[in-house]
């Protein structure tokens, strides 16, 4: 594989009728596809999660057993 190429992954998401009209209207109103507003809605959601609880760094310990 090539260093550019990404890695796409499928996911099967149910919604009720009413949630899905409103996904439909919403990416017609808007011009996007609705895979474009759920994966713009994923990113919002990942930067909001990041701000509210940023990532804990832990320290590599590369040190081997020695026993």
């Amino acid at each position: 594989m090539y260093k550019d190429e990404k890695l796409y992954h499928e996911y099967l998401i149910r919604l009720d009728d009413e949630l899905s009209s409103k996904l439909v209207h919403f990416s017609k109103e808007n011009d996007l596809k609705i895979t474009g507003v759920v994966r713009q809605s994923l990113r919002q959601f990942f930067k909001n999660e990041e701000i509210e609880r940023p990532p804990i760094r832990v320290k590599k310990n590369n040190q081997h057993d020695e026993s």
